[in-house]
């Protein structure tokens, strides 16, 4: 079998003048748990998933929410009820020789084991808003909601959301998702080969164009070879081999970025997390102190991957895709005020402290950002000198987990694209704060979450145990000749059904 796949890569790399008929080579991490979108969680099965279904709607290269396996769609005035008009030209491909076309049928029963209790999907709240969901006929879906949500639609294009063929899943017996003859596929490719064994170096996965879907729309790749590393961190290294044609770059090469093709992508963020267990930090005006002192403007000569923050939530995120920091600008987030200076010394006064002493700010090695400068602004404020404590990634790793710090500089990173994402693990608890996030549920306009988000941003902040510094970039590079891949940050995965080389 081997033999055969890499017989088949070797005929096919080679692409087309309009820069079609080239097979894409990518490494996956880890191997897919599960393909079944329903019941799939890990990135791997994600990535796969994205590439092999068609859901109703997806996310464009430009972060707006366009139609794919449906035509068109409206939304009736109440906002309760979602009506799709379904493409007649998509089909249902695998290995074996079951075809279908793809109807609105499979959605509904896609739907219908999310929601069934004995299902365990792990996606069912995603769509507790569901009242109902039923075909119209073969070609005309109806969502009925209980109550209006503003994000339903975006909801609609994670992979969870992804059609099931019910006479196909029937037929796997149980097997459905967990091997290559147990997928079927609606996308730009199926499924052709899934090879994994743990004691193994060989492992790989092959996708193959759909070619039935094909003869409707152009799919311009062959496919794509995934090669199963159950490592990420060779990822730069493979590229520089030509073993791979792309890979996410988390930290910073100015060699490696400005000499390759790359787009990057302000994903996360940076701040100081302060141990609330400490005798210093659960005085709140100490670290409001702290706050107030750090001025932003002077972050002058930062590296290119860098950027002052002053709010939590960078600029990749989106709401119904629209940028969220154009929609609220973190400028007015802004704490820093130097005439309050005297709070410092009337808490240390308070407290019967005569000063501050023995702090360091624990820091993993690698990071390229300069903090001595907010260091040297606290020092001139108050005559406190903190030092800084760079430590080995898996040592900073532990001592953050077992609380072993003072203050820590601490990337806040989203699993997936909304600014809810970014609040885990820096609320401190705060009631307000998670009642903002329960009400987001039942928001059915998008100028409400905005205000409801920029409040909560706005309490967290306040509240001064993450004190925001920085928004930092993460790279998607790819080799010179190559177009028209979309990287989707936050969730990490590429697709590859519009990819060209030429």
């Amino acid at each position: 079998m081997l033999v055969m796949v890499l017989t088949l890569l070797s005929s096919c790399r080679s692409s087309s003048g309009d820069g079609g008929g080239y097979i894409f080579r990518a490494n996956l991490a880890q191997n897919p748990q599960n393909l079944d979108p329903q019941l799939a969680e890990d990135a791997s099965s994600k990535e796969i998933i994205m590439n092999t279904f068609a859901g109703l709607v997806r996310f464009s290269d430009n972060g707006n929410i366009e139609a794919y396996a449906a035509q068109s769609y409206s939304v009736s005035e109440d906002g309760l009820t979602y009506s799709f008009k379904l493409r007649e030209n998509i089909f249902w491909m695998g290995i074996g020789e079951y075809t279908a076309r793809l109807t609105a049928h499979d959605f509904v029963f896609a739907f219908e084991r999310i929601l069934k209790e004995g299902t365990f999907s792990p996606h069912a709240e995603r769509y507790s808003s569901i009242k109902n969901v039923y075909a119209e006929d073969d070609f005309t879906l109806i969502f009925e909601l209980n109550d209006p949500y503003y994000k339903f639609i975006e909801e609609l294009t994670h992979t969870s959301a992804s059609p099931c063929n019910k006479e196909f899943f029937e037929m796997t017996r149980g097997r459905y998702g967990l091997a290559a003859d147990a997928v079927l596929s609606c996308g730009a490719f199926f499924l052709k080969d899934w090879n994994f064994d743990p004691f193994w170096h060989e492992n790989f996965i092959i996708l193959q164009r759909n070619s039935l879907n094909n003869e409707q729309e152009r799919i311009y790749p062959a496919g794509v070879s995934y090669t199963i590393t159950g490592d990420e961190t060779i990822d730069a290294q493979s590229f520089k081999d030509n073993s791979i044609d792309c890979f996410v770059f988390d930290g910073y090469d100015k060699r490696l970025i400005s000499s390759n093709s790359h787009t990057a992508h302000q994903s996360k963020a940076y701040g100081l997390l302060f141990n609330l267990e400490s005798d210093y930090w659960s005085d709140y005006d100490l670290r409001y102190s702290l706050a107030l002192m750090i001025n932003r403007e002077e972050f002058t000569a930062l590296p290119e991957n860098l950027s002052a923050a002053y709010g939590l939530i960078p600029g990749a995120v989106t709401v119904l895709g629209r940028r969220y920091r154009e929609l609220v600008s973190d400028a007015s987030l802004s704490l820093y005020d130097p005439s309050k200076s005297n709070i410092w010394s009337e808490s240390l006064r308070k407290r019967n402290i005569a000063s501050v002493e023995n702090i360091r700010i624990t820091v993993p090695d690698g990071f390229n950002g300069d903090l001595s400068i907010i260091t040297q602004q606290w020092q001139k404020a108050y005559g406190f000198f903190c030092g800084i404590e760079p430590l080995p990634q898996r040592e900073y790793d532990l001592r953050i987990k077992d609380g072993s710090f003072e203050i820590a500089l601490v990337e806040l990173k989203g699993a997936y694209n909304a600014p809810v994402a970014f609040f885990n693990g820096v609320t401190n608890e705060n009631n307000r704060v998670k009642s903002i996030v329960n009400s987001l549920n039942t928001a059915d306009k998008l100028s409400e979450a905005v205000s409801l988000y920029k409040e909560a941003e706005s309490l967290i902040i306040s509240d001064c145990v993450y004190i925001p510094l920085f928004y930092g970039n993460e790279y998607f590079i790819y080799k010179d000749g190559i177009s028209s891949l979309v990287y989707y940050p936050f969730t990490r995965q590429v697709y590859f059904g519009d990819g060209r080389k030429y």
